[in-house]
């Protein structure tokens, strides 16, 4: 064997043994604190598909009575359980459902890694392709996702994988053409949003079908295979369309603000792309990587003439053009978009061959990725505020707090406090509630303010509702006569005096932080109200 054959053995030895390391440290950003919570789920949408697995059984055919999300996941999480415990068709418990969803979405999660590494690697040199795989396995926003047991991680390994087959599809055999239509059929199996997953699959067909008849034969087999495994996957969608029907119909008018619910208060008056530009980028994707993946994306225009970069670039306008034009604008609904931020972002590196800037951008990512991972190796703010309240708040206290909390706190009232969720959010459309309120801040001990939901919001929608503006004002002023007493940000924040909260807790799309570590705000009366 010659040098020159060695030093390449060696050099793709050492290579994979990074890859390996990369995606070592970005499973264990992943799996660890899985279990976060304390025994208590406060993501609603993870309780929902935990409730709808919980309920599967032989007798109604395995009927999920669910269809916000498809079957897929919740037919994994089912059947996965029975594997592991001997296939008797058992029920599976709430909270074994809850802990396996997260267990799927963290290994789809890390998967993610090296998928997104073999497809820069089609247009970067290997070391910035390592450094890709880096950026996606710090990603904050993909960190979180792999906590919740939810389809995020899912969507986006699944949507990674079919610009992986677009970047290898030729006009050879027909087999890559069956493989993606499988993975698109499971992609829609998991959630139906993923039809738009079709954006690559289209701009490759254009490349490879050089004439009509390879071109209708690729869609052909696509298809069918596509039709196939996504009815396979997700069959009630078909079989009982009218509840599947109905159940979209409602959650296609909440997403384009048809429908108008407490929870997607956050999004009237939002401007499509400076909203997620200004609210979701910066914490999900980082701020400096979010910079230059935009950059990079525009660098990239220019190599327009070839098809690997058309196809990157029209998946990734596709994704985010789709996912910011509706009224919700979770941070969720782009993930699928996230790793090629890292894409874009390493390749706006290789053309600048800066080693600072390398070294700043993977800084910052490391940073951030590390600052949110912690969220899981702490107790979550909402049981750390109950154990203070319970210390601290005297038995029988009267407690005024906010509605629409999946877990109210305390979680566990030790001291028998009388805790009001009063709803807040009907409180300039309903009359009645003013005379309530006022006849709770009467009685009232303390005030729980238990995230940034109601008050975070009330800037951009200045004069929309003057009585729960003139609340809140009253309330952090002090002349409602109560003062802040305790608050329980994140561990990584200083234990703040002031009332605005923090960057991330105003200024980012309120899931991002409500679900896993919300600010908790304590309120004592130390004055009669007049």
């Amino acid at each position: 064997m010659s040098s020159k054959q060695t030093l390449t053995s060696r050099t793709r030895f050492s290579i994979l043994i990074l890859l390996i390391l990369i995606v070592a440290l970005g499973g264990l950003l992943r799996f660890y604190g899985l279990t976060w919570g304390d025994g208590l789920f406060f993501h609603p949408d993870e309780n929902n598909m935990a409730r709808a697995i919980s309920q599967l059984n032989l007798n109604s055919g395995f009927h999920p009575d669910f269809f916000a999300y498809g079957q897929l996941p919740l037919y994994l999480v089912y059947f996965s359980y029975q594997l592991v415990h001997g296939l008797d068709l058992r029920l599976v418990p709430f909270k074994e459902a809850i802990y396996n969803l997260r267990f799927w979405s963290a290994l789809f999660s890390t998967l993610t890694i090296p998928l997104v590494y073999l497809i820069s690697r089609k247009l970067l040199s290997t070391s910035y392709s390592l450094l890709t795989a880096v950026l996606v396995a710090f990603m904050p926003g993909l960190i979180q996702a792999a906590h919740f047991g939810t389809t995020e991680s899912l969507l986006t390994f699944f949507f990674m994988l079919i610009i992986y087959l677009t970047l290898h599809l030729g006009p050879g055999p027909k087999y890559r053409s069956i493989l993606m239509g499988i993975v698109f059929g499971l992609a829609v199996g998991t959630k139906v949003s993923a039809l738009y997953f079709i954006a690559p699959v289209i701009v490759a067909s254009l490349y490879v079908a050089r004439d009509w008849k390879r071109f209708i034969y690729f869609w052909l087999i696509f298809t069918v295979f596509a039709v196939l495994v996504a009815l396979l996957a997700s069959p009630y969608n078909l079989v009982d369309y009218e509840s599947y029907l109905s159940s979209m119909r409602y959650e296609s008018a909440v997403a384009l603000g048809e429908v108008k619910v407490f929870y997607t208060r956050q999004f009237e008056n939002s401007v499509p792309l400076v909203f997620q530009a200004i609210r979701v980028f910066p914490f999900a994707v980082g701020f400096i990587t979010s910079i230059f993946g935009l950059f990079g994306l525009l660098l990239s225009l220019r190599e327009y003439r070839k098809q690997f970069f058309v196809i990157l670039i029209f998946s990734f306008l596709f994704i985010i053009a789709v996912n910011s034009l509706i009224f919700a604008k979770w941070t969720r609904f782009m993930t699928p978009a996230y790793p090629l931020f890292a894409v874009f972002t390493a390749y706006a590196l290789y053309k600048l061959q800066n080693k600072l800037a390398v070294i700043l951008v993977l800084l910052f990512t490391v940073a951030q990725g590390v600052l949110l991972f912690q969220i899981y190796t702490m107790p979550d703010t909402r049981i750390a505020a109950s154990t203070w309240i319970n210390e601290n708040i005297p038995d029988g206290s009267y407690i005024l707090s906010e509605t629409a909390n999946v877990v109210d706190i305390p979680v566990r009232n030790e001291n028998e406090l009388t805790v009001i969720s009063f709803d807040f959010y009907h409180l300039d459309q309903e009359e009645e509630l003013s005379d309530q309120l006022i006849n709770h801040l009467e009685k009232a001990d303390y005030i729980f303010v238990p995230s940034r939901r109601l008050f975070a919001n009330l800037p951009q929608n200045a004069g929309n509702y003057p009585l729960l503006e003139k609340y809140y004002d009253a309330l952090f002023s002090g002349r409602l006569g109560f003062e802040l007493i305790h608050t329980q940000p994140p561990y990584f924040e200083p234990r703040r005096s002031d009332l605005l909260g923090s960057f991330e807790e105003i200024w980012a799309e309120e899931t991002f932080t409500v679900f896993d570590h919300p600010t908790i705000r304590v309120y004592k009366k130390v004055d009669v109200l007049e």
